[in-house]
């Protein structure tokens, strides 16, 4: 009995060890994205293609944490934008090195950034994985055009991982009533504020809060320009934690110096979990994820906390409401939903300094759209640009057309986010390709011509041969070594 007892042991210290020094330590990789989610592009002085920001979600846990890269996408050899090209470039070398990644929390979601300078970004970034945290970097190009990445709250290195915002933070979970909280922070969109004077920069009804106002920009009290930022949540948050009653929505604000939370951070926005968000002056868009018997499609809120429902739901219902993004005149709303899949166009007026929202039409989506971008083209109507995840797709809408006019299959497994890079006529779009790894590279060569749009490269590894195993259809079909 004492050797079989012995024996047991040394069989569970095994399994303990097994996990310890295995998957729980192993660092993402900077050679690869793995699930990547959420991206931005930036243009860089004297650089053609710019820098491209991509978060990774760590989606299956493979590695300790999650990341954010800084991709330098000069390096990379992508085709000139507008040159034929014999099919698709795979270019599976991210060239990246360790300044150049952060970790983050795994199940990360959208991401947006915040210029401080000309040559200096905030990233922001939430995440679902423990602590529901919102996490924020800092972007540096150098004179080459070469990016770094940095953690922001007091620590050094490249491991953010203890630095997030904590949109579920024990102290309100232990309360009787368990909220305000907000679980699974996912939607992101930062605005930097305007001002007259000091005062705009401070919550209503406060004075002297340590910001100032120069040349209309309100200045934080780190010394760099001030953002109000804005983070959804795609679960409702129960009350009492855990009691499945009493459902309730929050839009979440953050302050870009503090980056603290508190109850005031919270506004109850009612029943009904959000998705996106979009900022247009004073006002804050949250799109509302699925909700029996019906969602409220989308709300418009402020930072007084004002809240209003805009019943797009009445004039078509969709039962889940995604993406959502302004029209480059800040005069017309795009929104994405599902149930059916359907993009949803929408008038903006003011009526007394309140938005008024006028339903235009709804266009039929392939299968399960979930992020919109428009792409400005000047004297014309916007082109916008929608990921289709289950359809394996990316279309174009023509808002001159009022249909869409572009259909591009083949882009890659669950294609998620999308950034822009308008040049003149032409513009490149990048697609984050949640299930196989990669990004996306379509060019647009013509913006007067969107049907010739074309998938042009791919960037980095796929991850088939990780994720579904070497003798996996996904992996055998790939030429890239895993």
């Amino acid at each position: 009995m004492k050797l079989q007892l012995r024996q047991l042991t040394f069989s569970l210290a095994l399994v303990l060890a097994g996990c310890t020094s295995g998957t729980v330590g192993i660092p993402p990789p900077i050679d690869r994205l793995y699930f990547p989610t959420g991206i931005a592009h930036v243009d860089v002085p004297g650089k053609t293609e710019g820098v491209l920001f991509v978060a990774n979600a760590n989606f299956d846990k493979r590695y300790a944490s999650g990341s954010v890269v800084a991709l330098p996408l000069d390096t990379l050899g992508l085709p000139v934008l507008g040159a034929t090209t014999a099919g698709v470039v795979e270019l599976p070398e991210l060239k990246l090195d360790a300044s150049q990644s952060v970790q983050i929390a795994s199940f990360s979601g959208e991401l947006a950034v915040q210029p401080v300078s000309p040559a200096s970004y905030r990233i922001y970034v939430p995440t679902r994985s423990e602590g529901m945290n919102v996490y924020r970097a800092l972007a540096t190009i150098d004179a080459s055009g070469t990016p770094s990445l940095a953690c922001i709250n007091g620590s050094s290195g490249q491991d953010c991982t203890a630095t997030g915002a904590s949109l579920s933070p024990r102290e309100f979970e232990r309360t009787d009533a368990g909220v305000p909280r907000a679980p699974s922070p996912y939607g992101v969109s930062v605005a930097s504020r305007t001002c007259t004077v000091a005062d705009d920069c401070c919550a209503t009804g406060s004075t002297d809060c340590g910001r100032t106002c120069a040349s209309g920009q309100c200045v934080g009290t780190d010394g760099q320009p001030y953002a109000d930022l804005w983070v959804t949540h795609l679960q409702q948050a129960d009350s009492p934690l855990l009691s499945n009653l009493n459902f309730r929505g929050y839009l979440v604000r953050l302050d870009s110096d503090a980056f603290t939370v508190s109850e005031q951070s919270f506004i109850n926005i009612g029943s009904g979990a959000t998705n996106s968000v979009a900022v247009a002056g004073s006002w804050v868009y949250a799109t509302g994820r699925v909700l029996s018997p019906a969602p409220n499609l989308l709300r418009i809120v402020n930072r007084d906390g004002v809240v209003a429902s805009t019943s797009l739901e009445a004039y078509f219902r969709v039962s889940d409401a995604r993406g959502i993004t302004l029209s480059s005149d800040g005069k017309r709303m795009f929104i994405v939903g599902r149930a059916p899949d359907t993009l949803l166009i929408a008038n903006i007026t003011e009526t007394g300094g309140i938005p008024v929202l006028t339903f235009v039409r709804g266009v039929s989506l392939p299968d399960a759209p979930n992020e919109v971008r428009v792409i400005a083209r000047p004297g014309r109507g916007d082109l916008v640009a929608v990921t289709c995840t289950s359809g394996g797709a990316v279309v174009l809408y023509d808002d001159d057309v009022g249909d869409l006019v572009s259909l591009l299959t083949g882009v890659g497994v669950q294609p998620f986010g999308l950034a822009v890079d308008v040049r003149g006529s032409a513009a490149r779009i990048f697609v984050s390709n949640f299930g196989d790894g990669r990004i996306a590279v379509i060019d647009v060569a013509d913006l007067n011509r969107p049907q010739g749009a074309r998938v042009v490269a791919q960037l980095g590894p796929q991850q088939l041969c990780l994720t579904r195993g070497a003798s996996s259809p996904g992996c055998l079909a790939s030429e890239v070594t895993p």
